[in-house]
């Protein structure tokens, strides 16, 4: 509905994603999917795990298939007794009883409750989306994340794989896709929702959504401010006063502006030092946070078959700049140099069709 109300494309499928690990010959990737795959087929063969006898019988192929299935059903039942259904919104404050079964790492609450499948996926999934490693970031917080409707996505996407393998080109994509939802249904329980793509991405970008807003809904967005030391006044024990925040700008004079409510997004760990009237629980609840600063490192590469070439449909790199010179350098590569500009600069540079890759 918001991508429509400004004009913006619906999400599409991010392409394919790149798994590299000990199941791989050196410079091949796997999906997500294949991956989980081939990791529940290891644990099978080393009779660490043993599927149920009935699918053996009717489709071994999909013995994998089916562990992963009962294992993301046990872990949204236990989702669930913890943290209610938080049906992708924040879950009720936990109890204490609650809270010291989360009180370790995410990692070490999949161990504990044998999610050993479980565990190979939040690797990826949680390092890939930036959320950190499994190994440090508290279970709650993992939980968070990882809710029963993620989890449901994903097993939705390793089915729909693996069904295509099962019946090759006999069936529909369409009639595959209910066969997902049908056996996702019978293996997780109730209704687990049809999932297109766990990961999508918005073919616009996002900042071209913020645009549209600011354009379209005529907002008065100032930039490039400095608060100023204690500068934002929240007046908490008026009502009638506004809340006013003063700030400078390179080349003008102080300037200080009334509002209605304020929004701080800013690290609060550092919410004492422009904002004038923290109440003593906000400094205490801020006083054990930290600052962060994420970093992405963007690289060129020699084109990635199935992955960065175009005809991998990977259409996560179109969307980063709005000049449209430099977006078509970013998809089709720029002109690969002589090979002496080549040996001087002592590394190769991206062929025809290669794109920069994360």
């Amino acid at each position: 509905v918001l991508l429509g109300e400004y004009g913006l494309r619906a999400p599409a499928p991010v392409g394919a994603s790149a798994v590299r690990s000990n199941l791989t010959a050196a410079g091949t990737f796997l999906g997500i999917d294949a991956f989980l795959i081939r990791v529940t087929e290891q644990y099978i063969d080393r009779k660490v795990l043993s599927p149920p006898a009935w699918v053996n019988a009717l489709a071994p192929s999909l013995a994998a298939a089916s562990l992963l299935m009962m294992e993301a059903r046990r872990y949204n039942s236990l989702h669930r007794s913890l943290l209610w259904d938080v049906s992708m919104s924040l879950p009720v404050r936990p109890t204490k009883d609650v809270l010291s079964q989360l009180a370790l790492s995410l990692r070490d609450f999949l161990k504990k409750n044998n999610f050993v499948l479980l565990e190979e996926l939040l690797v990826v999934a949680l390092s890939f989306a930036g959320y950190g490693y499994i190994d440090t970031i508290p279970a709650y917080h993992g939980l968070l994340y990882a809710t029963p409707e993620l989890i449901n996505g994903f097993m939705q996407e390793i089915l729909n794989s693996a069904l295509k393998n099962l019946f090759s080109s006999s069936v529909t994509p369409a009639a595959l896709k209910q066969m997902a939802h049908y056996l996702a249904a019978l293996f997780l329980g109730g209704d687990p929702g049809e999932v297109e793509a766990v990961m999508q991405v918005l073919p616009d970008g996002w900042e071209m959504l913020w645009a549209r807003m600011r354009k379209q809904d005529r907002l008065d967005i100032i930039m490039n401010v400095e608060i100023a030391r204690h500068g934002i006044r929240r007046n908490l024990l008026s009502r009638d006063d506004p809340i006013t925040v003063t700030f400078y700008q390179a080349g003008k004079r102080e300037a200080t502006m009334e509002f209605d409510i304020i929004m701080y997004t800013a690290p609060h760990a550092l919410a004492s030092s422009v904002v004038s009237d923290l109440l003593p629980w906000e400094q205490h609840v801020f006083s054990d946070l930290v600052a962060g600063v994420t970093l992405t490192s963007l690289y060129q590469s020699d084109p990635i078959p199935g992955y960065s070439t175009r005809s991998a449909g990977n259409a996560a790199c179109r969307c980063w700049c709005d000049d449209e010179g430099l977006r078509r350098q970013m998809v089709q590569g720029p002109k690969s140099p002589s090979r002496r500009e080549r040996h001087g600069a002592q590394q190769d540079a991206p062929g025809e069709g290669g794109i920069p890759a994360l």
